[in-house]
């Protein structure tokens, strides 16, 4: 992973899953996904945070790894309040996070203001034919659905 050798490493970190111990197993599928992430497959990555989060659901950085996912996604969205929408999905997920584990909540509330920086303007939602609060599917391989927000 330190030589920057993802598929390799994938590899490696896929054995290791198979494993009783939960630290190592939860260790395991986090590298796992983070290799998948640097690979360029994010909807992998994804699935393999959502891995790790079921070997130890009182971690929230499985949900923070899976907002910063999205959130890096955003640029490949187009349409203004589209890309808004996946930063919503992002602060989804940091929300969720910090609910179940209170010891990311600092990391979490700085990712929450940054990608809520990232938001359409009040004017944007408006002309487009939408309303904050309004639900919001994100399509491509996010799949989610999330609530419209304006910057504030």
């Amino acid at each position: 992973f330190k030589d920057k050798k993802y598929s390799d490493a994938a590899t490696f970190f896929e054995q290791a899953t198979n494993t009783e111990n939960n630290d190592r197993k939860y260790r395991a599928y986090r590298n796992l996904g983070m290799c998948y992430q640097n690979l360029g497959n994010m909807s992998r990555a994804r699935e393999t945070f959502r891995r790790s989060a079921q070997v130890d659901p009182t971690n929230g950085e499985p949900y923070l790894l899976i907002g910063m996912l999205y959130a890096e996604s955003a640029k490949q969205y187009t349409d203004e309040i589209e890309r808004g929408a996946v930063y919503s999905a992002a602060v989804d997920k940091c929300s969720r996070a910090k609910t179940i584990d209170p010891s990311c909540a600092e990391k979490a509330n700085s990712l929450i203001r940054a990608y809520s920086a990232a938001y359409p303007s009040m004017e944007t939602i408006f002309f487009n034919d939408y309303s904050e609060g309004q639900s919001f599917n994100v399509g491509g391989w996010i799949g989610e659905t999330t609530t419209i927000r304006a910057r504030k």
